[in-house]
């Protein structure tokens, strides 16, 4: 990445379920710019939650209205009850167009869809082929997407594999080929396996000293620290209501002090109960979000947690002892990973 310094760099990400996409893109943007203090980058993305993220130096963001995936390759809008998901493809689409024109990148980084959803980025990317001829573009892939069962015709109807062909110079898979070969479990053709770049799993450091992080939360040191997380906790609740039961059931161990991050995405009543259920252990505290989760998991003693990409990647890291808990649907892509491992 060291050739891109003094560049303008673009990053899309699209964000439709969530905060796996944005917070791999957003450990990017960090590792880019730390090694190249000079490089700006503007990254596109549809999170609801990056205003309270943690942004590097020299990233600043253009939101994109928000989308939600309902299920594999079907979404609407997450908050316009009057407009329907074509029409707000097309504003999606109208804004990327016009960041690239005005921002004129040095190179493009598209996040998992080559296309976007539902093709938002084929005006954009046929715009940077005819007027940006010197503009690399480079679509970045988690190490599994989905079950290739699911992805390969998913790829075969949308034409990914002339399009990725056609349009971009680079593709880096976020992952290893010795213990996921995406190239290869996706049928990727040869014009696009010359294209394929696997750069290891990524890893953002921690930022703040750990003893730190559990004096804020738990003045009592003589305890063990289990951190119970799921992501942006849209389907999260079955795991961390399993877990305060066996710990009123006694099933758990009391011994630990308990973090429980619900997720920004947990729906209300769930957090409700969550929060009631709780309110009259000392043991357990409850947080909805927090910007610094790679300081609680470096600070756990245990992590209980589901099996997103960048978790794992975090558990797998700091060597915490973990009960991975996989989503299954609609994208068996954690199931697959927890196997994996």
């Amino acid at each position: 990445m060291t050739r891109y310094s003094q560049k303008r760099i673009l990053i899309y990400s699209h964000d439709a379920y969530g905060l796996g996409n944005i917070r791999r893109m957003l450990s990017i943007c960090d590792q880019i710019t730390k090694s190249n203090p000079n490089t700006s980058i503007m990254l596109l993305t549809g999170s609801p939650m990056i205003h309270s993220m943690r942004i590097p130096q020299n990233v600043d963001y253009v939101k994109l209205p928000c989308i939600t995936r309902e299920s594999t390759e079907k979404f609407s809008a997450t908050y316009w009850r009057n407009i329907d998901v074509d029409k707000m493809i097309r504003i999606r689409s109208d804004l990327i167009l016009s960041a690239a024109r005005s921002f004129r990148p040095d190179l493009i980084i598209v996040d998992k869809k080559p296309l976007g959803v539902k093709r938002e980025l084929l005006p954009t990317l046929r715009f940077v082929r005819n007027q940006l001829p010197r503009t690399k573009l480079v679509l970045g892939l988690r190490d599994i997407l989905d079950d290739p069962k699911v992805t390969v015709p998913i790829w075969q109807s949308h034409d990914y594999y002339r399009m990725i062909e056609k349009y971009y110079d680079q593709v880096w898979i976020f992952g290893s080929p010795e213990l996921f070969d995406a190239a290869e479990a996706y049928q990727m053709p040869e014009g696009v396996l010359r294209k394929v770049i696997y750069t290891g799993y990524l890893f953002k450091p921690t930022l703040l000293e750990q003893n730190q992080i559990v004096d804020d939360l738990f003045p009592d040191m003589t305890k063990p620290m289990a951190l119970i997380m799921v992501g942006g906790g849209g389907d999260g609740f079955p795991v961390i209501s399993a877990y305060i039961n066996g710990i009123k059931n006694g099933q758990q161990n009391s011994a630990y002090n308990s973090l429980i991050v619900t997720g920004p995405e947990m729906p209300a009543v769930r957090r409700e109960w969550i929060q009631k259920a709780t309110d009259k252990i000392d043991t357990i505290q409850v947080l909805e979000y927090t910007k610094n989760i790679e300081n609680y998991i470096a600070a756990a003693d245990a992590v209980v947690c589901m099996g997103g990409y960048n978790t794992t990647c975090e558990v797998l890291a700091y060597g915490k002892k973990a009960l991975i808990i996989p989503r299954v649907e609609p994208v068996s892509e954690q199931l697959i990973r927890a196997r994996q491992l």
